[in-house]
């Protein structure tokens, strides 16, 4: 708001006492004794046109302030008018724009009509449809798998085993290398762990009555496959006796090669006067390639029953489970993201709009405030006008009073008439 500088003034010109009443009317007294002003004067005294100029320029400054201060509060009216009627509602809509496009972008992108819930909704549909079909195939049983947590870690588990059991069998022909062995030893504890997993696989699927036409396949297939599996494993116990045959003889200080540059070669004066695959064909085996070979028969059977226990026997039956349960968990973290979306999209448009209505109600009192201040500029004004119209005047009727008591002549006709502000 803004100061009334001389409202100071003002206050102090109301603030009259009998003093200064009594120093007008002495005035008047001393030129009444002279007889002035004269009977027929018709203008006001000196002493009194003075006052009067006193007062209408103290009035005019603070007349001047107060139309200064009510034209600024009036301008600050038309403006917070314009921002009530105007301005905040434009922002409203605005802000109800901007959040009902972002609503409608959630609702496009995530929202239950969108093309990636639609499209995650056919999936599941279908899929659910295959499931409901290979049910009734399987008299609506449970799947029957186990392990399902453990079994990778304890198939690998097994292979590794393999590395280090069977890394020896190999340094039969990569003594001077172990690295090389222990890659082998690695592939093929590897394959042997893999084909336990095709075969119990196979084995479980082939038990039901529905696979009956495929079981005949199956079982000449697993035949085919385990008897290779069986070979190499015999095999590898072979390559192992015939390396610790080897190794003893090392020990006891023999010459294996008696000229021969190939292992093989050496390993021809142990068994035989025969080939070195010949040789390695008739080793028998001892304890240690029969332990190697019962561990390699233990890690096959192992894996071959973990993998009957861990597949269902339907091929399709466990895939279609999972495949269901992936679209069922993707369709509810779709409906919380979309929820969750929607929810932070509301609560800020809740907020802009609480903002905006408190601006709004904060603007109403700044404009109430405004508009009182206004009406109190006027009624000062008013009120300030007659007290000083009224202070004036008790001073020009003190002076009059004095002046009629002590002239001898009659006093002038204008003293019947009191002067107030214009």
């Amino acid at each position: 708001m803004a100061e009334i500088r001389s409202r100071v003034k003002i206050e102090r010109y109301f603030s009259v006492d009998a003093g200064a009443l009594d120093r007008f009317e002495r005035e008047g007294k001393r030129l009444g004794e002279k007889d002035l002003p004269a009977s027929n004067a018709s203008d006001l005294s000196r002493i009194e046109i003075d006052e009067i100029n006193a007062a209408s320029q103290l009035w005019n400054s603070f007349q001047n302030e107060i139309a200064a201060a009510k034209s600024k509060a009036e301008t600050e009216v038309k403006a917070i008018n314009q921002q009530i009627s105007v301005v905040l509602p434009s922002k409203e809509v605005d802000a109800e724009e901007t959040c009902d496009a972002e609503l409608g972008k959630i609702e496009t992108e995530i929202g239950p009509g969108s093309a990636a819930f639609s499209n995650n909704q056919e999936q599941l549909d279908q899929v659910a449809a295959d499931l409901k079909a290979v049910k009734n195939t399987l008299n609506n049983r449970e799947l029957q798998s186990q392990f399902e947590t453990v079994y990778v870690p304890f198939m690998f588990a097994l292979a590794f085993a393999e590395v280090w059991v069977n890394s020896k069998s190999f340094e039969l022909f990569f003594a001077s290398n172990q690295l090389i062995s222990l890659l082998l030893a690695s592939a093929v504890g590897a394959m042997l762990v893999f084909f336990a997993h095709i075969t119990g696989s196979s084995i479980k699927r082939a038990l039901p009555d529905e696979a009956k036409r495929g079981r005949a396949k199956t079982t000449v297939s697993m035949v085919m496959l385990n008897s290779l599996v069986a070979v190499f494993i015999l095999f590898l116990g072979k390559m192992r006796q015939a390396w610790v045959a080897l190794d003893l003889e090392d020990e006891a200080g023999l010459q294996l090669d008696l000229g021969f540059d190939d292992p093989i070669e050496g390993l021809e004066n142990i068994v035989g006067e025969v080939s070195g695959i010949q040789s390695l064909i008739g080793t028998e085996l001892g304890n240690e390639g029969l332990f190697l070979l019962l561990f390699n028969v233990l890690v096959y059977v192992a894996g071959t029953v973990a993998a009957m226990l861990r597949h269902d026997s339907h091929p399709d039956y466990e895939s279609l489970v999972r495949r269901e349960q992936k679209h069922r968990d993707k369709q509810v973290e779709m409906k919380k993201r979309y929820q969750t979306s929607v929810a932070v999209a509301e609560k800020k448009k809740a907020d802009m709009l609480v903002q905006i209505r408190k601006e709004a109600v904060a603007k109403d009192g700044e404009l109430s405030g405004l508009k009182n201040y206004i009406q109190d500029l006027e009624s000062d004004l008013s009120n300030s006008k007659k007290a000083m119209s009224k202070t004036l005047q008790s001073k020009i009727k003190a002076f009059r009073r004095g002046n009629r008591s002590t002239r001898t002549s009659k006093s002038p006709s204008y003293f019947n008439s009191i002067p107030s502000l214009e």
